[in-house]
């Protein structure tokens, strides 16, 4: 009739007697492990199974935000090294509103990947870094699948097909990003 169940609930534990049907709190760790040897190597079990998958969360979401930090820079490259100054002329002979939208996207496109790069650069400083630097690598690999597009203006020259199919390739990109 003396026995008692032992309950661990975020770093307290709770004593609660079955014969009297009394509550008997304790704040430490320190006297259940006194009382309970078994409890004590449950607890230890615990702690350290806790503490190896907090670390391992923040290994694989530091070696993430290297990659977006990598991605990042790769798009701030290519859209400072490709000539879009020739592919928006290219375009504006085609479709002149076509040219101005691709020149606001190329540049929310820069301003997504620098402040990416920033995000993944001190992640832990910056707000909402791994949601800033994600999509600074999203915007990193839309940025290269509209330049492949413009760039397939000399072979297929109907606009509208081609960024028909921009959005249609960069609508399943998102949706696998997201996932």
């Amino acid at each position: 009739m003396g026995m008692e169940s032992w309950m661990v609930r975020r770093g307290h534990w709770r004593g609660i007697g079955v014969a009297t049907n009394s509550v008997i709190e304790h704040g430490t760790w320190h006297s259940a492990t006194a009382l309970c040897p078994k409890f004590a190597q449950l607890a230890m079990k615990t702690d350290s199974h806790e503490t190896n998958m907090k670390h391992e969360v923040k290994v694989v979401a530091d070696k993430r935000m290297k990659h977006y930090k990598v991605i990042c820079f790769l798009g701030v490259a290519l859209i400072t090294w490709i000539d879009k100054a020739v592919l928006l002329n290219r375009l504006n002979e085609y479709n002149n509103v076509a040219a101005q939208v691709c020149t606001i996207y190329f540049t929310i496109a820069l301003v997504s990947m620098l402040l990416g790069l920033t995000a993944s650069s001190f992640p832990d400083s910056a707000l909402c870094a791994k949601t800033v630097s994600s999509n600074g690598a999203l915007q990193a690999f839309l940025l290269l699948n509209a330049v492949v597009h413009l760039h397939n203006m000399d072979l297929y020259p109907k606009v509208l097909h081609l960024g028909v199919s921009w959005m249609l390739t960069s609508l399943v990109f998102c949706i696998y990003w997201v996932m």
